[in-house]
């Protein structure tokens, strides 16, 4: 949204150009998607390490709050 927000008020600072609207959403689309890349390698993924590592739940390990069920055999069939 930040995006959105920012280059919406660029946009319509511009003149509102209906020959811009293409370009104005590939911009949006561009630079939301290299933001959000950013955000996710340098605070999501090394909070997400650090958080797992502090409550002792391997930083490494991937979890998930419900088991894995038992996987089915032959007899349980």
């Amino acid at each position: 949204m930040f995006v959105v927000i920012a280059l919406a008020g660029a946009f319509a600072a511009a003149g509102n150009a209906m020959w811009a609207v293409p370009l104005f959403f590939i911009g949006v689309l561009v630079i939301a998607c290299l933001l959000g890349e950013a955000v996710a390698r340098f605070y999501s993924e090394p909070m997400n390490r650090w958080l797992r590592g502090r409550w002792n739940d391997g930083a490494a390990r991937m979890g998930s709050v419900l088991e894995e069920p038992a996987p089915a055999t032959e007899a349980t069939l």
